[in-house]
Formats: C-alpha cells, structure tokens, sequence
C-alpha cells in the first residue's frame, strides 16, 4: 500500500456516528438535511454532493454539524485547499467534538498536499487546545504512518488508546503491524476495531491489511471476506498491486 492516510476515510464515518443514511431530506432542515451525506451512498468523490451541501450554505452557516460535512465533502472530492481554508474559517464556532473532526481532515489534507509543516502544526494545535484527549497522539501515530515509520506510528496508536480506546487507533494498530511482520497482532487491532464500531470499519482500507495478515495465519475464509468488504467499497482497488497480489494468493486456496 502506498498513501496509508487512506485510512482515515475512517473518520468520515466515524465522526458521524452513522454509516447506513438515508435520502436527502428534500425539507430545508439543516440538521437532517446535512447527516445524510455522511452515508455509504456519499462516501467518495462526488460533485453532486458538493453542490447539494453548497445549496445550503446560507441555511446552514453556523451549523457545525454542516460544517464538519462540508470539510469531509471537499476532502473526499480531493479539494484539499477547500478542505482546509473552509475548516478553519468556521473552526471558532465548532463543539469540541466538531473541532476535533474537523482537524482530522485539515491534517489529512495537508498530508496529501505533501505539506510537512501544515501537518505538524494541526499535531501541535490538537495538543495544546486538547491535550486532555487522545487526538494529538492519533495524528502523530498517522504522520509516522505516511511516513512509514512503523514502531513510532505503533506507540503512538498505543498512547492514544492509553488515553480511550478508540478504533481509529486500532485500524492505525493493524495496519502498523502488519508492516512490521506481526501478522496476529495486526489481524488482533483489526478486529478489535470491529468490535468497536461493526458498521462502519468493514468500510475502511484497513480492510486490505487485514486480508493479508489473515492470509499469513492461514486464516484464509476471514482473509477472503476482508478484501471482499474491502473491494465492496473501494471497487477500484481492483487494480492496485497489493490487491491483486492477494486475490491471487487467495484464488491458490480455492476457497
């Protein structure tokens, strides 16, 4: 796997609490009108969701649950400045928990803009303004990740579920150990994130990483059904490298 950031679509769902969403409420409520982007059906790149969030701009201004979809929106259309300079012109009037969802993906749109700095500074803006919380230590378990600095990424998943469990630190965890070879300790987090949060995990990449260690502790059915929930929503990995190599090893087993 090359970006592993990829990971933290987990925090487009796992911010909202809600995987499974409905239809856009055709009613101009903010409030209801706005979760429904944070569905399975919305998870992506997307336009249409652009422009329907857009619609209710003037409705919804000072609505933080709008705000932290629109940022989520212009990240997942790969609109990183967007992401960023939106983010923070509407971070003053966010709830704690908003603020936090809403550095997430101002660090993560600095890391695919490959802005080192950027990324440093929401790790130290988390840590001043929360240093109560476990978010400073996943953002640096994340910056050590992309970096492909496992141990480091490893502790500092550790620390963050030190401070709460989360199961955003346990994808981090799976996918951490994996790349150092700990195939059951990876296949472990993995799972321990399911049972965290069972509706929305079998959304993220971590997936991918979990198929393989499975598959290096011959646990080849659970291997096969996590890169099937992996391909289920990232169908266009079907091409990439990593996955095809585990289809092939899987297809040997004739499961």
């Amino acid at each position: 796997m090359s970006k592993y950031l990829i990971l933290i679509l987990f925090a487009l769902l796992a911010v909202s609490g809600n995987c499974k969403g409905a239809e856009v409420s055709s009613k101009p409520n903010c409030s209801n009108s706005t979760k429904n982007f944070y569905s399975v059906e919305w998870n992506g790149k997307s336009d249409e969701r652009i422009s329907a969030l857009e619609a209710l701009r003037d409705l919804c201004a000072k609505n933080g649950n709008y705000i932290l979809a629109m940022t989520t929106a212009y990240f997942s259309n790969e609109e990183w400045d967007k992401a960023i300079e939106f983010g923070n012109s509407n971070y003053g009037i966010l709830s704690k928990q908003e603020k936090q969802g809403v550095l997430r993906f101002i660090f993560m749109s600095y890391a695919y803009e490959d802005n080192d700095s950027g990324q440093l500074f929401v790790i130290s803006q988390a840590g001043n303004e929360f240093p109560e919380d476990n978010i400073s230590y996943l953002l640096k378990g994340l910056y050590n990740q992309n970096l492909n600095k496992w141990p480091e990424a490893i502790m500092y998943f550790e620390k963050s579920n030190q401070i709460g469990v989360d199961f955003e630190a346990f994808l981090g965890l799976s996918i951490g150990y994996y790349n150092s070879n700990k195939f059951q300790e990876s296949a472990d987090a993995y799972f321990s994130a399911c049972r965290l949060n069972p509706d929305t995990v079998s959304y993220l990449t971590s997936t991918l990483s979990a198929s393989a260690s499975l598959y290096e502790l011959a646990r080849y059915k659970e291997a096969q059904k996590a890169l099937d929930d992996h391909l289920a929503v990232v169908p266009a990995s079907s091409s990439d490298e990593n996955v095809l190599k585990i289809m092939a090893l899987l297809k040997t087993r004739n499961l």
